[in-house]
This record gives structure tokens, sequence and C-alpha cells, in this order.
């Protein structure tokens, strides 16, 4: 248990409210009414770190600037902070949609279509402000034979370097600001039948713009099918943007869901359970409905608990040693699991390794395997070194 828990997750509520105030103002209906007395005030350094870590503070901003919202009692000088942070992100991520939008367009003349994922994708459908969302990287997919040409259309943009990961290839932005770009060639092992999910996504790609610029992306069902995969493959490490991502497809375009085509893909990529998990743990800490009821759902028990420890998990994030979430909820980072990892980094497909470190022909990837090797036992010893995440 961390120090003062019961007043970091006090201030973890103060910051999911704002977050039910921010969907209640996007869809256009009234905020909830409630006011925050002088007892329920958070501690505001407990909030301005939860913020950080969590990823929303442009959102929040956005939530003080409504009409409705003025009187929320934040100290100045924070409501300051909350609007340098939007406007700095709203400046990066214009110009890293905008090399998106081109490493895209290149890509696709050259014969290699790509498909934008997590968030830039949500930017587009479910935030409609290139400052609401925090982007660590670029996430891309693309197909594995077309990896060289993909990377070399975002080596054009100024991204460097090269390294090889199981599922995709990262490379770092040169240019002002910085930054990365992960190139996937595939997805997380843990949806079931991925390779059949992944045929269906490109089929039924779809077109979305960001602020005028024109991006590749899953079709939304897919999108969700994708954010639940991501998160059970975190340890269901949900922090609140990735919550707002999830919250608000299912409640903002709940209309244009194809909800047959979802239920069938959660079931067969075995997502079904983990995807009711989070929903219900979600609804119940937002206060609002996001889906209707369905037969196979976890225990009003399981999900309580869960929301518990999901709390714990949440208040805890940007101290030195975070709470961790239980066994049989966050998968642990095993010796076992740690050496799998290794064994398939040690053996990457060798158009991975081509298109990491620019390499002309497959006959001299191959021969720099060596060589990559030595870098994959450095990086592993590494990060092994940090202990538990």
């Amino acid at each position: 248990m961390i120090e003062d828990n019961a007043s970091a997750i006090k201030s973890y509520q103060w910051l999911v409210a704002m977050c039910r105030r921010w969907l209640q103002i996007r869809e256009g209906g009234g905020i909830d009414p409630e006011e925050l007395s002088g007892d329920q005030l958070p501690d505001w350094t407990s909030v301005e770190r939860l913020a950080y870590a969590h990823g929303v503070e442009p959102l929040l901003f956005s939530v003080l600037t409504h009409e409705t919202a003025c009187g929320a009692p934040v100290p100045e000088a924070l409501r300051r902070r909350w609007e340098a942070a939007y406007y700095g992100n709203r400046l990066r991520n214009i110009d890293a949609v905008g090399l998106l939008g081109r490493i895209a367009a290149t890509s696709e003349a050259r014969g290699a279509p790509v498909m934008g994922l997590k968030g830039p994708a949500a930017i587009a459908g479910v935030y409609g402000d290139l400052g609401l969302r925090v982007m660590a990287d670029l996430d891309l997919l693309c197909h594995r034979e077309d990896l060289l040409t993909v990377t070399r259309s975002a080596r054009a943009e100024g991204f460097t370097g090269g390294q090889v990961y199981v599922h995709h290839v990262l490379l770092e932005f040169g240019g002002p600001g910085g930054g990365y770009c992960e190139i996937h060639f595939t997805i997380q092992d843990v949806i079931a039948r991925r390779e059949a999910f992944i045929a269906d996504a490109w089929l039924r790609r779809t077109q979305v713009l960001a602020e005028g610029v024109s991006l590749p992306v899953m079709p939304l069902e897919h999108q969700i099918v994708f954010d639940v995969g991501h998160m059970v493959n975190h340890g269901y490490e949900m922090d609140l943007k990735h919550a707002m991502d999830l919250a608000g497809r299912l409640r903002l375009s709940r209309h244009e869901i194809r909800w047959n085509v979802l239920f069938d893909w959660l079931a067969a990529t075995e997502l079904t359970r983990s995807f009711w998990l989070l929903v219900r743990t979600l609804e119940q800490l937002l206060r609002l409905p996001l889906v209707d009821s369905c037969d196979g759902e976890p225990s009003p028990e399981e999900i309580s608990a869960f929301a518990d420890q999901l709390m714990d998990w949440s208040a805890s994030l940007g101290l030195a040693r975070p709470f961790v979430l239980a066994p049989g909820v966050r998968r642990r980072q095993t010796l076992l699991s740690q050496g799998l990892y290794a064994w398939r980094r040690m053996c990457p497909p060798l158009v991975a390794l081509q298109a990491a470190r620019d390499i002309p022909t497959r006959a001299r990837a191959a021969a720099d395997l060596p060589r990559y090797w030595i870098a994959v036992v450095t990086d592993v010893v590494r990060r092994s070194s940090r202990g538990p995440r």
C-alpha cells in the first residue's frame, strides 16, 4: 500500500469525475451538477502528479474552459500549467499527425498500405481536437512484407536508428522535439486468431480526418478489440488516457458501432470476458452507462474487486514504487516470460532486421545477426536490472 493512500485515491476520484464531465460535455448533454465542497477537495500536489502520470492534463484544461465547469476550485497556478500542457501537446500533435499522414501517403504511393493505431485513431474518433490526447509515440501497422518500404518512408521524414522488438520496429525522430515511431508488422499475442483479425481489419480499413489530415485506420469495432487486447497485454494497467479512449468510443460512437461485429470478434479473439471486466469497471468508476447488459459477464464481486485494485494502482502512478496489481489480474514478468521474450527477440523475421537497420538485402541482414544478438542481450540485461515495471 502506498503512503497516504486515502488522499491519493481521493485525488484519483477527482480526476475520474473530471473525465466524466468531459464525456458529458463532449456528447452535448448536461454535466453532473455535483459541486466539490471544501471537505471534498483533493490534495492538489497529488492531483498534479496523477494528471501527468495518467496523461490527462490537456483534457482537464478543456473541462475547466467550459462555462458550466468554471467553478471547479482548481488553483490558478495549476490551471496555467494544464493550459500550457494543452497548447504544447497540440503543437506536438499537429507535427506528429502531419508526419503520420505523410508517411502513410508515401507508403501507399509505393504500394505499402498502413493503418494508424492507438493515439492517432483515438484523436479522430473520440477527441476531435489534436490537443486533447497525449501521444508518447506514433503507431502504424503494415504488412510484414512491406516493412522495409514503410520504414524507408519514415526515414524520409526524419526518423533514424532502428530497434527490432517482437511485434514492431522502433524508429527515433531526429527532428525538433524528438519522439518515436513504432511500425508494427503484427499485433499482440493475447489476441487469439490475430491473423484472421488483421486480415479482416485490412479488408474493412477506413479513413478518418484528424483536423484535415486523412489517416487510414482500423474499423471502429476492430479498434475497440485492439484497445482491449492492448490493455490485457499490459496486465490490465488501464491509465485514464487509455480508459477514456475506450469509454469515449463506446459512449460517443454507440450508434455507429456494429455491435454484432464487435461481439463476434471479441469472441473470436477470446477477449469477451476481458472486455466486460474493463467496461463494467469503467462504468463503476465513471458512473456512466457504456454498454447494455449481456450474458457471460463477470460477477459484481469480481468487478468490484478489480475496481478496488485498479484504483490503488491508478492512485500510485508517478511514484517511485507504484502499487502492483495482484497475481491473476496482472501478468507478472516471471523469469520464464522474460526468457521467452528474449528468445523471440533473438529470432526476428529477417525483413524486420532489414528494416530496422536499413539493410538492402536479406542476405546481408542474416550476416548481421551476430551483432544484433549482442545488442538484444545487452538490452534484455539492462531491462531486467530495472526490476518489475
